[in-house]
């Protein structure tokens, strides 16, 4: 599906996008990304999704660590103000943009035109949202909007994602469903079953 509203599961998290995007992709999954970039550029990547909310463009990437917080490779991930994620998101975001003009320039994807367009517009404004689940709780009273996004954040810096994004002159929010309201027209919600407890350390 290519415009809202729209839902898709990534992982153990459901993403419900509504009217007011007119494009919505599940990039990592296209054709535009899979049977081109990724196949003919060894190490290609992508971020999780693509869409285009008025002139607003979004490229989202998800993590969700509820159930492998303690686990020593998520450890390694995230500590030192989450370097490696940063890193890794930033690869993601770079290998996205590339396919994303390569697609328009051939005609692989009917909405890659409009994806493009709206990169070299310097007006439009860009954005990179790192999706970020853990496991830990708040406390059973209405937490403050600091307490909301120190627990999105997880202890990634958000200077560091923005610094390694600087280059494309993007917007950057780490966010998860405690804080979800600050990305306009999603509706995030765990699927049934997810892994909501981070195993016991060892």
């Amino acid at each position: 599906m290519a415009a809202g509203p729209c839902t898709y599961t990534e992982g153990d998290l459901e993403f419900t996008f509504d009217a007011t995007w007119t494009v919505v992709l599940k990039w990592d999954d296209t054709a535009a990304y899979r049977n081109a970039l990724h196949h003919q550029v060894e190490g290609s990547r992508a971020v999780d999704f693509v869409g285009l909310r008025g002139r607003d463009l979004y490229l989202v990437e998800v993590k969700d660590y509820r159930g492998s917080e303690r686990t020593p490779t998520t450890r390694r991930t995230l500590r030192d103000g989450g370097t490696g994620l940063v890193d890794t998101v930033a690869v993601k975001v770079r290998d996205t943009v590339a396919g994303i003009v390569g697609a328009a320039r051939l005609g692989r994807a009917t909405e890659a035109a409009a994806l493009a367009r709206s990169l070299v517009d310097a007006g439009a404004p860009l954005w990179v949202i790192l999706w970020l689940e853990h496991a830990a709780t708040l406390p059973n009273v209405k937490p403050s909007v600091q307490a909301l996004r120190d627990k999105a954040r997880g202890g990634v810096e958000t200077d560091r994602l923005q610094a390694a994004l600087r280059w494309l002159g993007a917007h950057t929010l780490i966010c998860a469903r405690a804080d979800q309201a600050r990305v306009p027209g999603i509706a995030v919600r765990s699927t049934p079953g997810a892994k909501r407890r981070a195993p016991p350390s060892r």
